[in-house]
């Protein structure tokens, strides 16, 4: 049985309207978009499987040089690899295929980046618990010099099933993907 999520569900009126007063703007169709696009990406749901939503915020400067955009990217395409090479062996790391989705989002201020990402733990070679996983990847993100070791909110993980059983899912995925308009799109890549 395949349950697809409805971005219907996730973006509702009050979300809308919060999103539009919090940010200045809410492009329903291209949200619902990268919504789905999203939901492509990491694939039908499965109530076995794990997935990670991450929250990063990297540091203002590194070495100096005022971390963007492209840091920001290059941080997650580490981490990816990263996750793909512990949880997918040698497969993980010469095909970096780990269903993945991230966000990329500026501050209020447009002053500086911040990185989300949801990971569906699917097909691992063993069995391995939720706080592993969690410990494993706070540990790789705090272990990046864009990352900042000692601020204990840099890094915001949680941990749920790949499942619809509480809308955690569907609210995270809509919520990367609130920033997006004609002019950004917040998954976009290189």
């Amino acid at each position: 049985m395949i349950e697809m999520l409805d971005f219907k569900d996730y973006a509702t009126i009050d979300k809308v309207e919060r999103r539009t007063i919090e940010q200045g703007y809410y492009d329903y169709n291209r949200v619902q978009k990268n919504f789905n696009k999203a939901l492509e990406t990491l694939g039908s749901l499965d109530k076995n499987d794990y997935c990670a939503a991450i929250t990063l915020r990297l540091k203002n400067k590194v070495n100096g040089i005022k971390t963007d955009w492209r840091t920001a990217n290059s941080v997650a395409d580490a981490l990816r690899f990263k996750i793909s090479a512990k949880y997918w062996g040698r497969y993980g790391k010469k095909h970096n295929k780990m269903p993945m989705v991230r966000s990329i989002e500026p501050n209020k201020l447009w002053f500086k980046e911040h990185l989300h990402m949801v990971v569906r733990f699917k097909d691992l070679n063993q069995y391995y618990d939720e706080n592993e996983i969690e410990l494993f990847i706070r540990d790789t993100c705090n272990n990046f010099e864009e990352v900042n070791e000692r601020d204990k909110t840099a890094v915001f993980i949680r941990m749920f099933r790949y499942w619809n059983s509480n809308n955690e899912l569907g609210n995270t995925i809509e919520y990367i993907c609130k920033t997006t308009t004609d002019k950004y799109d917040p998954l976009a890549k290189i």
